[in-house]
């Protein structure tokens, strides 16, 4: 499971990314996107995203995060540090 953030100002970029995360999942809100995904497809949705970004102005993270499956309510726990985290910007 990953999580995906973005900051980016420019309108057409930000619409795009946004565009592609909520087609690869319905787990969002605003600039946050929860992939329940295996590693190679986060990644290659990663690879699908950097095209559309400016490393000048765009930022753009995908978090390796562990989810335990609670049977009642939603809960993510962060993933120890160093495991997976990708930055762009």
């Amino acid at each position: 499971m990953y999580a995906v953030g973005y900051d980016i100002a420019n309108s057409s970029r930000r619409t795009r990314i946004r565009s592609v995360l909520r087609q690869a999942t319905p787990l969002w809100q605003k600039s946050f996107f929860v992939l329940d995904q295996s590693r190679h497809d986060a990644l290659a949705l990663w690879r699908e995203l950097l095209p559309h970004l400016d490393e000048d102005h765009d930022g753009l993270a995908l978090v390796a995060i562990a989810s335990p499956r609670p049977r009642h309510g939603l809960s993510v726990t962060a993933a120890p540090a160093g495991s997976g985290i990708f930055l762009f910007g």
